[in-house]
């Protein structure tokens, strides 16, 4: 098994071979004291570089603005079923938030998104307001969604404060939790689901969501 490193660290073990490779250079050649100079200069620029790449990565990492490659979306088996039947997608990402699409079939009516309930307190959820119609010409929403708290609620919430203030104090213990959420809508006057499973992964602070039964 071959071990690698990316670019940031290749510098930051360079940065340490020429820093070595100055501290010897004085014993070395201690008449030229010049070379052990230009080699920590050398190495403190390599290491400063290392330095600024690893604090870029880990804030993307902690503002979210890294996004992880997302699988190819999984259909649900009651779309095959019809093709008439309206055919949305709930996704969340930390760019745009929670959204809703629609990939196919007739138009879906009086879409509403079942909230998310915490798991550490009853009375706290993420809850959704609904939409009214989406089709093929009219066929993308950004969910507007607020954290209610029981006793008051925060509305317009960005991606960032929802990860930070909701799901990073959720139960510490558990590594992966999972929130059941349904969407369900209008069509023939009957009131259709589908079934989603969102999922907090703690280790790598990331929010996903899949269909039901697909949940990583």
């Amino acid at each position: 098994m071959g071990f690698k490193l990316d670019g940031s660290s290749r510098l930051g073990l360079a940065g340490l071979v020429v820093a070595f490779f100055a501290i010897a250079a004085f014993y070395i050649w201690p008449d030229k004291k010049f070379i052990g100079w230009g080699s920590l200069a050398v190495a403190a620029i390599l290491l400063l570089v290392w330095g600024a790449l690893e604090m870029q990565q880990r804030r993307r990492k902690r503002d979210g603005t890294g996004e992880v490659p997302k699988e190819p979306f999984r259909e649900f088996p009651s779309w095959l079923a019809d093709p008439h039947r309206p055919r949305l997608v709930f996704d969340f990402t930390m760019k745009e938030g929670f959204t809703i699409r629609h990939v196919g079939g007739d138009a879906a009516i009086d879409i509403r998104i079942g909230q998310i309930q915490s798991v550490r307190h009853q009375l706290l959820s993420v809850v959704f307001e609904k939409i009214s119609v989406l089709d093929s010409t009219d066929n993308f929403r950004v969910l507007p969604f607020r954290y209610d708290m029981g006793d008051r609620v925060q509305p317009n919430w960005t991606p960032i404060q929802l990860r930070n203030i909701f799901f990073k104090r959720e139960d510490p213990h558990t590594a992966i939790i999972h929130y059941p959420v349904t969407v369900s809508f209008l069509w023939l006057s009957k009131r259709t689901e589908d079934h989603y499973t969102l999922t907090w992964d703690r280790e790598r602070s990331l929010i996903s969501v899949a269909p039901e039964n697909h949940a990583a």
